[in-house]
């Protein structure tokens, strides 16, 4: 059982060409996913495609450039290897008449002991910025 769950509604508006997708940041804090749920709702009949991105990089589908197209339907996939960073992604596009919402969720875990994640600089006691 993953120890938090994260969820995002994602609108993909009307319009929006394949050949031009629109990218949807889907930040969380340094976790290890460990599953990702993605719940289409009724209504698409196909004119909605997208694909999940961690850093960028595209993970789900696997096969790169390819998309997702659905609906009415929950989809699931278990991560045996879980990708911590936090900076996920969805690319989407929408060839329809209407705006469609995808819903989004990742089941995480707390990072494995011994990672490390990249740190924010503080800033100095007496610096000033613009000087």
């Amino acid at each position: 059982m993953a120890r938090e769950v994260y969820s995002f509604p994602v609108t993909i508006p009307a319009g929006t060409l394949e050949s031009a997708p629109l990218t949807f940041n889907l930040t969380t804090p340094p976790r290890a996913v460990v599953e990702i749920d993605v719940r289409i709702p009724p209504g698409p009949r196909g004119l909605v495609g997208f694909a999940i991105s961690a850093a960028g990089a595209q993970v789900l589908p696997t096969n790169l450039g390819e998309w997702f197209i659905g609906d009415n339907e929950p989809l699931s996939w278990p991560l045996k290897s879980p990708i911590d960073s936090g900076a996920w992604q969805l690319t989407g596009w929408n060839t329809g008449q209407y705006d469609h919402t995808l819903y989004v969720v990742f089941q995480v875990d707390l990072p494995a002991e011994g990672v490390v994640t990249r740190a924010q600089p503080l800033p100095l006691p007496g610096l000033t910025q613009g000087g």
